[in-house]
This record gives structure tokens, sequence and C-alpha cells, in this order.
């Protein structure tokens, strides 16, 4: 630990002694701390102490809060027990563990640690006693964001759960060997105190590292059959002679491999009894407590397969095979009577798809004739509880670097705008086309990753100004998932990384085009203000502006310091952030591997290609999510328009989703509600694989209470000709009107929309509205005796100086939408928002709309202060439109917009759809039921992992 990590360690035990500090004392207890730190060091050398800096930093890491959890949990055969336990517990793993992240180089401010205290005791508190009387078995899910910390979450519940009994601990660290070593580096320095890269038992001659070097007074011991450089081995296992049964604690950190799982299984089942009835089959092992923890839940661990249901019943058949890692994590679990087991994941959805009466009688182990029957048993839904972490006010997230537009139905009351961190990037194509082969022959880079190292050297140079000379960097590029590419874009960046620091180290001679030039005015024009506009909207002490004076006499050394590394498996470079003491700089260069869990230390630019319109696949794949103190005006994403796009959709949709599980927080519901409720979400059929949804041969689905509206068009006159024909053909076989202006239809027969639908052609990437579903929804409905009568509204704009059209069956003036799209050869064009929502009014009732008025404003007057509109509403939501809208009366809005206000190279309007569906989205009618072979959604979106 160098002097200044000390200095910060004693002041932040200082601070955490009283409340919130006032910013002169922050001052003055630095000053006690670098006394104290002076005082313990060798009198022999100088402090390398910045104060200032010192300072900065602890003003930053005071002002940090940390908001509430929400929980949805069900007490079905679950007994409370730890507040009687709570003050019994010695709790020495936790309380040295709780030390070491006040004291750890980077220690986390006392608010967070606070918050991972009491967020692990909650989830501890779900499980069960593990001295209860078996057998018992709880499944929950954490929830947290991507790159938010959740490792250090899940470090403390396996501290304290070592605490309250639980005897066999069991990770399981993704598919790939990196991110479980990673994870295993974690559990060494948080859990075990030792290095297990030498030795996985505790012994005295152990070389301690994280807890481990802590002074506590007390003895805190616990064996690991896996290190950081092997995983799971029976071999190894047999030879340390450790008993299952007898051994208290033991932790393993496992891949999700079928062949370490079988191995892992096989081990344990040695020690199971066989069954009196069937030698072959074992019983439960019956008083060892289990935990597994499932980090990344929603990775491997979800049973793709589907299910086959009885027809008499409705309920999965009692025996059916499923995915191989599901198959072996259940099969685990099925080993002991007493078992916890808890997925963490930052994209749930997936995971509310399992079916939640998954199980299967079948499972074995082996071959014959020697095979062993273990049943997979209960599938992996959380039934037990479902937590959502919350996160510190400096997490930067999908919300803070793509914006979101307002929409009081989603909770967001307000538009937050994107930070100025994104560079979209246009002339990828012609080096690395989008649906490329593993046999494509890269030539060259695009000028724009060029500009992205750049950026990159001139970061690392900004970084060693503020202080952060020791701290690591890191650049990702992810353009492909093929490893043969891959390869070819390593060694380009390579010959473009080494005439970049040749360039700086011997300069550029006489040439006309010199770096130092170059650079000056990336930094001039890219970096300066940007760090104003971000200083304007976060604080952030640490993050000062620096002037091009400074920077320039520290590229060289900057660029020097860069690594190129191909992270694949094919490559022997690993991220080694641990054996680089004085900080590593790396462009790292992957794939798959790069889009799951691994950590990419300091990471600050980001060049991102990878195509994916699934959420969970996006989500993972943004390693630039997380917390950059110090150094967020820095970092930049470098991404194509299409992916920007798809990245606001879906921190949308997982806003929407989010505040519904808040809503069901408030009504007690169970996770079996939630399942439900997402499982019946529009949004459910894109944002995840739709492999991972098929729980069974059909999907149901719910649009009660909801807005469809396309903001999504296709850029080419054709379809849009054809979607302006099928809307003449529609409204010509309407009752005629003598009206001009806003038409109006009432009681239009639902057979009539389901034709229009079928005719209209909306856009693949148009998430909430598809022409076909909704036909296929309206049909079904109105088969159940809903939605049979509908209002159809064709809207003229009131707007001066909007354009009149003559080329539908009524005179109309053209609605304005303006193009948000600014790529202009994009296929596509976007708006905002379609509905004006004001014309939900229309086909209500006086009465319906004063009642719809009246349940806005008390939903108003219920709300937190910073979650509503200043001002009471004067307008009815539409939310409260809906619900008093007769449950049989669908509405139809069709929008003509104006091709000239969307700067389109036609002149034919494009006829934009709204449907207002009636209803209660928190209380829907039965939905409707969608065939699997929906899977041609998944084509259209053009996910390449789909």
């Amino acid at each position: 630990m160098t002097d200044y990590e000390k200095a910060l360690s004693h002041a932040l035990l200082m601070l955490g002694q009283g409340g919130a500090p006032a910013k002169s004392m922050i001052a003055e207890i630095a000053n006690l701390a670098i006394q104290t730190v002076s005082q313990l060091a060798p009198k022999d050398r100088p402090l390398e102490i910045d104060e200032v800096r010192l300072v900065r930093e602890l003003e930053g890491l005071v002002t940090w809060t940390v908001g509430p959890e929400f929980v949805i949990d069900s007490d079905e055969d679950h007994i409370k027990w730890l507040p009687a336990k709570r003050g019994v517990l010695e709790w020495k793993f936790w309380k040295r563990y709780r030390r070491y992240l006040t004291e750890k180089a980077n220690p986390l401010p006392l608010a967070v640690v606070d918050s991972i205290d009491e967020l692990t005791d909650k989830v501890l508190e779900r499980l069960e006693d593990p001295e209860r009387k078996a057998p018992w078995d709880r499944r929950g899910m954490i929830v947290g964001h991507v790159q938010s910390g959740k490792t250090s979450n899940f470090v403390g519940l396996i501290c304290k759960a070592a605490d309250a009994g639980y005897r066999i601990i069991i990770v399981l660290a993704g598919l790939h060997e990196n991110l479980r070593s990673q994870t295993q580096k974690r559990v060494d320095e948080g859990f075990l105190g030792y290095s297990s890269a030498e030795a996985t038992t505790f012994t005295q001659g152990n070389r301690p590292i994280g807890v481990g070097l802590l002074f506590t007074g007390y003895r805190a011991a616990a064996d690991s059959l896996t290190g950081y450089q092997q995983d799971f081995s029976r071999q190894k296992a047999r030879g340390l002679n450790i008993n299952p049964i007898r051994h208290d604690p033991l932790i393993l950190v496992v891949k999700k491999n079928k062949t370490i799982l079988t191995n892992l299984i096989s081990w344990l089942a040695g020690y199971a009894d066989s069954d009196p009835k069937n030698v072959k089959r074992r019983q439960p092992l019956p008083d060892v407590p289990l935990l597994v923890i499932d980090d990344e839940a929603d990775h491997a661990s979800i049973n793709t397969r589907a299910i086959p249901i009885d027809p008499m019943t409705g309920s999965p058949q009692d025996e059916y095979d499923v995915t191989a890692i599901n198959g072996k994590v259940r099969q685990l679990l099925s080993l002991f009577s007493k078992k916890a087991y808890i997925g963490y994941t930052a994209t749930p959805f997936a995971n509310i798809f399992i079916h939640p009466e998954d199980y299967s009688a079948a499972g074995t182990l082996g071959q014959a004739p020697n095979e062993i029957e273990i049943p997979y048993g209960e599938g992996l839904f959380p039934r037990s509880f479902i937590i959502s972490l919350p996160t510190p006010t400096n997490y930067i997230g999908p919300v803070s670097i793509f914006g979101i537009d307002p929409d009081p139905e989603a909770g967001v009351n307000s538009s937050i705008e994107p930070l100025p961190l994104i560079f979209r990037v246009t002339d990828s194509a012609v080096h690395i086309p989008r649906g490329h082969r593993s046999s494509l022959i890269v030539q060259s880079i695009p000028e724009s990753l060029k500009r992205a190292i750049r950026c990159f050297i001139l970061t690392c140079a900004a970084r060693a100004y503020r202080g952060s000379g020791r701290e690591h960097n890191s650049m990702l590029i992810h353009v492909t998932r093929f490893i043969s590419v891959q390869r070819q874009v390593h060694e380009l960046v390579r010959r473009e990384l080494q005439d970049l620091t040749n360039r700086l180290r011997y300069g550029d001679g006489a040439s006309a085009q010199q770096i130092i030039t170059e650079l000056q005015i990336l930094w001039n024009e890219d970096f300066v203000p940007t760090t104003k506009a971000v200083l304007a909207r976060i604080t952030d002490p640490l993050m000062i502006e620096p002037e091009w004076k400074d920077i320039e006499p520290l590229l060289n050394a900057a660029a020097q310091k860069i690594a190129v590394k191909q992270i694949s498996g094919e490559s022997d470079d690993v991220l080694d952030y641990h054996n680089s003491p004085d900080g590593a700089s790396v462009i790292a260069i992957g794939g798959d591997k790069l889009s799951r869990g691994l950590t990419l230390e300091g990471l600050s630019i980001s060049y991102f290609l990878r195509p994916s319109q699934m959420y969970d696949t996006l989500m993972q794949m943004g390693r630039w999510f997380g917390y950059r103190p110090g150094y967020l005006d820095l970092c930049r994403l470098y991404t194509t328009n299409d992916l920007v796009d798809w990245y606001k959709h879906i921190a949308f949709a997982a806003e929407e989703l989010r505040q519904e599980f808040e809503l069901m927080v408030d009504t007690n519901k169970t996770p079996r509600d939630y399942g439900l409720r997402v499982r019946s979400h529009p949004n459910g059929l894109w944002i995840t694989s739709l492999v991972k949804m098929r729980e069974a041969k059909t999907l149901t689905i719910s649009y009660d209470g909801r807005i469809s509206e396309t903001t999504v068009f296709h850029r080419d006159d054709k379809i849009t000709g054809q979607n302006l024909d099928a809307t003449n053909r529609f409204l010509t076989d309407l009752p005629k009107l003598n009206s001009s202006g806003t038409c109006v239809w009432s009681k239009i027969p639902a057979r009539a929309i389901i034709s229009f639908l079928r005719e209209y052609r909306t856009h693949p990437h148009a998430p909430k509205v598809n022409s076909a579903l909704l036909a296929h929804y309206i049909s079904r409905k109105s088969a159940a005796g809903f939605l049979n009568e509908w209002t159809v509204v064709l809207v003229s704009s009131e707007d001066k100086g909007a354009r009149g059209s003559a080329v539908f069956p009524y005179q109309v003036n053209l609605v304005q939408r303006k193009n948000e799209t600014e790529d202009e050869s994009s296929l596509k064009y976007t708006v905002k928002r379609l509905l004006s929502p004001v014309h939900e009014k229309i086909g209500l009732s006086e009465m319906a709309i004063r009642q719809a008025l009246e349940e806005t404003r008390a939903a108003w007057a219920m709300s937190p202060p910073d979650k509503r509109s200043k001002d009471e509403p004067k307008e009815p939501s539409g939310p409260a439109l809906r619900r008093n809208r007769p449950i049989n009366e669908g509405l139809l809005l069709l929008y003509p917009l104006d091709p000239e206000k969307a700067k389109l190279p036609y002149d034919i309007p494009t006829v934009g759809i709204g449907i207002s569906f009636p209803g209660d989205k928190l209380n829907p009618t039965d939905g409707v039921e969608y065939e699997a072979n929906l899977v041609y959604i998944g084509k259209e979106l053009g996910d390449e992992d789909n």
C-alpha cells in the first residue's frame, strides 16, 4: 500500500466515526491522516502524498449516497431466524471483510459499505437458518446493474453465510476461465485471506492477501477446493482428503462447464447414501447446508429446451431432459436436503421467463452400467425472493450515457439528456461490414478507430496529470465475435499504436503531419469542451481541467506504457492487472470473453460495433457502464447510430420494468406475480433471446392498459407508399364523413382493424409495435368478447404552417415530427413520440374523462415529490384514460407525417399508427397466446447471436 493509499484509508476511518462532515473538516482530517502516516513511516524517506488530491478524493467519496433497495418475496416454507441470532453470531468473516472494504486500495465510502451490510442482511434473512432441520430449499435472485459492484455484494454474503453456518459455498462464475479466476481472486481477497494461487487450504504459512493482511486478534479460517489458476478437479479434492460433510466452511469457485460440474457432483455424490429402494439413486446429503451463488445467472444457467406440457393438467410433465449446464446446477442442488440458490444478474428478464412449475424427476450421472440417478428436480425460478439492488449516485448507467425521453407512464416525468461521451461511427462498414463471416479479410481499420486510439493516449496522459498515474487504464475494442477477425484487428491496432509511439518518441521530422499537432487539435476540439460539459452536470472534485501544456509532456510515457492484447480463447494474452503495481494500460480486443462479467479496470475508451438487439446481450456487452471517479469526462464510446438507438430503447424498457417492479413491491406481490407480469409484457418479445423465453410452446402477452405507437419507420418510398395505400383502402371502406380536419369514426368492427394491420408494415426495429402481432392479438381478444368496437381517428395537425395533403380520402394537415436519426444513409427514421396525449380522450364520455383526471391527480398526490411533476396535472394521464375506456372498445389513431419536416428524400406522407388499449396494465384480463414459431421475430431483429 502506498503512502497515499494509507493516508486515504486513515482519513476514511476518521470520517466514518461521525456524520456527514463539513468541507473544512475534510481538510483537517486529511492533514491528520498525513501526520499519522508520517509518524509510522521510516524517517529517512519523504512521504509521497499529494494533499490537494487527497482532499479532493475525500470530498468526492463522502458525497456518495445510496438509494433504497426493492424486495418482493414469499414466506412459503420459510421460518424467520436472523433477528434472533444476529446478536449471538460472532460474524468473524463479515467484520474482517467490512474493515477491508474501508481500508483497501481504492476504499469504498462508508455509505456504500453500510449499504452492502444492510443488503446482505436482507438477503441472508431470506435464506434459511442453516441449523433448521432438513429439508428446506430457498431460491432467490439479486438484480444489480451492469458493472455496478455486485461482486462486492456477494462476497459480503459469502462472509455472512459462513459466519451463520453454511458449510459449503459454491460460486458459479461464468463460462470462461479468465472470469472464473477474476472471481476467485476477489474471493481470495475478501473471504479466504490468502492467495489460492499458492495454496487452497488454510495454514499459518499461507501468503496473506486482502483481509488476511489485517490484524484482527481472531482466527477466521476457510478452505477452497479451487485456486486462482485451477478450477475444481476430483484428483485434487481426493488428494487434500477433505470430507465435505464434516468440513466447515468450504468454498469453490467453478466455471459453468459441463465436465467441471459433472466432476464436482460426482465427488459430492461419493459421500451420499444410496436410496434403499433404488441403489442407483443417491439420497440428499442430510445435514450439510449449501449455498450456491450463480453469477451472471441469465447466462448458460437457463434451460432453453422446450418443456413438455401435460395436456390434461397444463403443467410440465414429470420427466424430461434439460440443457447441460441447467441440468448440472439442478443436480448439484438435488444432492443436498438443505440448500439455497441465489442468482446474481444485471439482466434478469430471461430468469423471469423460467417456468415457475419447472420440475423433472429425470437425471443421471456417469455411463452405463455404472451410472447413478440424481434427479434434476426443481427449476431455477426465483420463487422465494427477488431483490433489486440500489446504485450509488455516482454510478453511470444506460440512462446517463444514452439519455431518456419523458414518459409519465414509465415513471419518467422529464427528459434526461445523454452525457456528451458518444462518438457516432459511420465509417466502419467498409472495413468491418455488418453481418460479416469468419472468413473476412480486414485490410485496414477505420479512421474512427484510429481517432479512438489517439483519445486513449490522451486519456492516459490526463489521468497521470490528475494523480492517477498508478491506476489502470483500459480501452475496449469489440467489433466481431469471430476470433479469426479479432486476430487481424489486433495486428492492425498493434501496428497503428506502434506508429504513434514511434512518432511520439522520435518525432515526425520535417513532415507536415506532426503527431503533437494532431493530438493538440483533438484535445482542444474534443476533450476541453467535453470536460466543461460534464462538470456542468456531475460533481467530482477529482475532475480538474488540465491545459495542453500540462498534457503534452506526459504523452510519450503514456503511449509507451500501452499494450495491445487479444482476449479470446486462442490467445495467451491475459488481463493481469494484479501483476502491474504501477498500473497497466491495455487495449483489449475481443468478443464473447469481453461480453460478460469480465472487469476492464479503468475502462475509458470503448469502440463497439457488435450488432445485437436483445436487451440482455447488449446490456452485458456494455462494459462502459459503472464507476468512473475522476475521469468520467475522459471516457468515450465509439459506436453506430443503430446501437445508440437500441441502447436508448433498452434503457427505457429497463426503466419501465423497474417501475413496475416497484409498484409490485408496494402491493405486496410475490416473485410468481412478477414473473407472470413480465412474461405478459409486450416488451418481453424483444428484451431477451426468444430461446431463453421458451418456457413452453407458447408465450402469453397482454396489451391491457397499454399504448402501442410507431416511433421507427422505414426510410423507403416503396414501403411508405404501400402503407399509404393500405391506409387509404382502410379509410375508404369506413362510413363516409362530411367533415374537415381531424376525422373520427365510432363503433368500427374489429375485423376492419385486423384487416388494416395485416396490410400495414411496421419497421422491424420498432420495439413495441409489430403489426402482425397486434392483428393476431386483437383477433384473439375479439373472439373472446373483448375489443369488438373501435374508435378510429385520422389526425389533422392544428399547428400553424402545417402543410395540407390531398393524398387521403379526406383533406388533412400533415403532422410535424422531427426525424431523430442523424445518419442520412440510414434505412429508417425515428421520432421521439408519435402520439399527442390529448388524443387518447377521443371517444370517451365527459364522465369518463373527469374520472380519469381525478385518478391522475390522486396518483400525483401519492407520488414522492422527486417522481412527479411540480404542478398538479391539468389533463388525465394515458393510463387513467385507458382504465376508464370500456373494455370492449379500442382506439386506433392514424398520424399522417410530413416528409418535408422529417427531411426525407421523397414527398410521400408516412402513416404512423397508435393503438390505445383499454384496461389496467397491472391487473390485465387474460392475455393472448402466441405460438413458439414467433422465433421469426428474432430473425427480423437481426440478432447475430440469437
